[in-house]
């Protein structure tokens, strides 16, 4: 995919931290496989904050992630759907957006901690 990134699984809810380049992502039940990659043409998801889905492309472009960046971004993918989008801004710091429905919430059975190294 382009990128390398250490993941922890942890029983309950864990709220994000400050830390730059770190996602955490909620599960009801801990996930059989995640894997990082660039999006797919078409690819869809609900953004964190949203109540509709877009594509990943689309939301990069929203999200201020420079045209020539976008071929560099993220997705992580648990069980085959969109769990996070990990992306550089104008600034070139990294960004994430977690998908709505992956979302921490005190209600959080599982929560996947993923520090990345960069996309």
């Amino acid at each position: 995919g382009g990128g390398r990134g250490t993941a922890e699984l942890r029983r309950g809810a864990h709220p994000p931290d400050a830390g730059e380049g770190r996602v955490h992502i909620g599960c009801s039940v801990p996930p059989g496989g995640i894997v990082l990659r660039h999006p797919r043409r078409g690819e869809r998801f609900v953004p964190y904050g949203r109540s509709a889905a877009t594509t990943v492309v689309r939301f990069l472009a929203a999200a201020g992630c420079p045209r020539d960046e976008r071929g560099r971004a993220l997705v992580l993918d648990l069980d085959g759907a969109v769990a996070a989008v990990v992306f550089a801004d104008r600034a070139r710091r990294t960004r994430s957006r977690v998908a709505q429905e992956r979302r921490v919430t005190q209600s959080t059975e599982w929560t996947v901690s993923v520090a990345l190294e960069g996309p």
